[in-house]
């Protein structure tokens, strides 16, 4: 007999569809975690990718012979659904769903449970590794000294939740963020540049592609960054904003 829990997630980038990754964690019973990461393509939905996630780590169990397993992941659609609480209709979900059903079946006892996304920071890395591993720019990774400036006034609760919450902050978050028509928004040129600590400057232009500073996304980096959000989640603003400007486009 051999007892093991799983933890569970699934991510897009940048936006819902997008790029898709899954996450697995295998705690076993002498304490080694055991993380697995599965990048899943373009197009793909936030409840695919939790569902990726999930199968991603049940077929790891069973390859490593667990017979019984704990499972806990944050969406509560994916574990009611695996449990029969809800029905599953959705034709992008209904094989995963059925796949899902199938695994947990091969076990002497399964269970599945739903926990705050805090409590699943874990699966979360592992998700996003996947996708950071083909989309590179998906994570921004900056020095953890930079300055951080206090949140423009009215911000303040979406900025804080945004620099606490990070990577892992929904992507809806991140598109509600508007700013308005605020002093930062006149600032060009010198100006502005002379508001943003040469560290966090540097910082933020080494992260940027040529296309992005060709395009004019340094300004609205450093404008972000001076309404409050920490440099890394500034440039993963513009780059939120610039990827939902582009689906419009070409609609």
């Amino acid at each position: 007999m051999k007892k093991a829990t799983l933890y569970f997630d699934g991510g897009t980038y940048p936006m819902n569809p997008g790029h898709g990754g899954a996450g697995a964690v295998l705690v076993l019973e002498n304490g080694e975690n055991l993380s697995f990461s599965q990048y899943l393509g373009e197009k793909k939905t936030n409840n695919q990718a939790e569902y990726g996630g999930l199968l991603l780590g049940l077929r790891k169990a069973l390859e490593m012979d667990i017979t019984h397993l704990k499972v806990y992941g944050d969406s509560q659609l994916v574990i009611y659904q695996v449990n029969g609480d809800y029905a599953c209709h959705n034709e992008g979900l209904y094989p995963l769903y059925q796949e899902a059903r199938s695994l947990v079946k091969q076990f002497q006892t399964c269970s599945l449970s739903w926990i705050p996304r805090e409590q699943n920071s874990m699966a979360d890395t592992a998700a996003t590794e996947a996708i950071r591993s083909h989309v590179p720019q998906a994570v921004v990774s900056m020095p953890d000294n930079l300055p951080v400036c206090s949140p423009r006034a009215g911000l303040e609760s979406s900025i804080a939740t945004l620099n606490s919450q990070g990577e892992g902050a929904r992507f809806k978050a991140w598109l509600q963020l508007k700013s308005g028509n605020d002093c930062f928004s006149k600032l060009r040129g010198e100006k502005l540049i002379a508001q943003v600590p040469e560290s966090v400057r540097e910082a933020i232009e080494s992260a940027l592609t040529e296309k992005e500073l060709s395009e004019g996304l340094l300004e609205k980096c450093y404008r972000w960054y001076l309404r409050g959000l920490k440099a890394a989640y500034a440039v993963k603003k513009i780059r939120v904003d610039a990827e939902v400007a582009a689906k419009f486009a070409q609609k």
